[in-house]
């Protein structure tokens, strides 16, 4: 049992979902829709005290579902009164919920065999917030203990909470080390420095990986995915083309320097796409566009991408010209 978000119709709701296991598969479902502000099933009788609505308990009794009282205090601890949850920090070891009646695999080889590689990397990053994994391997295999058991949908629910708190100069860090994009170039700094490679080909390689995995099959563990391009991979497109990499540092602006004074190095020219062909990309007009917010534009940008999506029969240039264009309009609302 587990606490998943999920944006419905430009708003957020929040739903209490199990994982449960048919046959080889790990699949998920809704137990129960808590809205917008799941932090209204808190009561208060005083003090520091406080318990979960009494609600929640029959709605799971009604659905014969197995928990304990401190599951729920588990599930709900985020919304917690935060002077309340400040005093009872101390005394309480918070961020690994107790979830009883989880789907087990036959055994510990099994659930190895379930690890996708880009779940290893995102994980790795967000514990070391290293660039090169090279150590990816020798990690003790407790470390992915939390991965296992669980359907897609819980494990992409762990990452969302995950990924909070990452830094806004770590999120397109990474998702290059996520999708292991280093792995296309030759250049020795391309693991740590992705930022001085040519971002035309960069980004080429991004949309075909989250492709690839769009259509790996270990990666749904069982579920089956629909033909658009599902929102636990299209949230790493918006990350990517929303935030920037970190400002160069001294060595980097050697590198960079070093490679464009070269006389054999031309660097790649970027093709400026007027603001009439960006409003026919996005369907709408110039002066909507500028008016629009990015959040608005994040929305409009993730429509586009699903419709033009190669793997909709959409153009892949047209793919990769939306992206650069969303990249582009992005810039101007800094």
């Amino acid at each position: 049992m587990y606490l998943a978000q999920q944006h419905v119709k430009g708003g957020k709701r929040w739903f209490i979902r199990e994982s449960y296991a048919e046959g080889t598969r790990l699949l998920s479902r809704n137990l129960m829709d808590l809205g917008p502000n799941p932090g209204r099933y808190i009561v208060y009788p005083g003090g520091n005290a406080f318990y979960i609505h009494e609600n929640i308990g029959d709605r799971l009794d009604q659905l014969c579902v197995s928990y304990r009282p401190e599951d729920l205090d588990d599930l709900f601890y985020p919304f917690l009164n935060r002077e309340i949850r400040y005093r009872l920090e101390w005394v309480a070891h918070r961020g690994v919920s107790r979830q009883p009646g989880r789907p087990k695999m036959t055994s510990e080889r099994s659930q190895s065999a379930m690890r996708h590689p880009f779940d290893k990397r995102r994980l790795h990053f967000l514990k070391f917030g290293r660039m090169r994994q090279k150590n990816l391997d020798r990690m003790p295999d407790k470390w992915f203990h939390p991965m296992d058991g669980k359907s897609r949908d819980e494990v992409e629910q762990y990452f969302i909470t995950m990924e909070t708190r990452l830094k806004p100069r770590e999120v397109k860090q990474y998702v290059f080390v996520s999708l292991d994009l280093q792995r296309h170039f030759t250049q020795q700094f391309a693991p740590t420095a992705p930022h001085i490679l040519d971002p035309e080909e960069v980004d080429d390689h991004l949309i075909k990986e989250v492709c690839r995995i769009h259509r790996d099959r270990q990666f749904w563990r069982g579920q089956d995915p629909d033909d658009r391009l599902h929102p636990y991979l299209v949230r790493y497109l918006v990350m990517y083309f929303d935030f920037d990499y970190p400002t160069r540092g001294l060595w980097e602006n050697l590198v960079k320097q070093f490679m464009d004074g070269r006389r054999d190095y031309h660097p790649p020219k970027r093709v400026v796409i007027k603001m009439k062909r960006i409003a026919e990309l996005f369907g709408t007009s110039p002066s909507e566009l500028k008016r629009m917010t990015r959040e608005e534009l994040a929305r409009l940008f993730r429509r586009k991408a699903q419709k033009l999506h190669p793997d909709k029969g959409g153009s892949h240039d047209a793919f990769v010209e939306l992206a650069e264009a969303y990249h582009r309009l992005l810039r101007g609302k800094n």
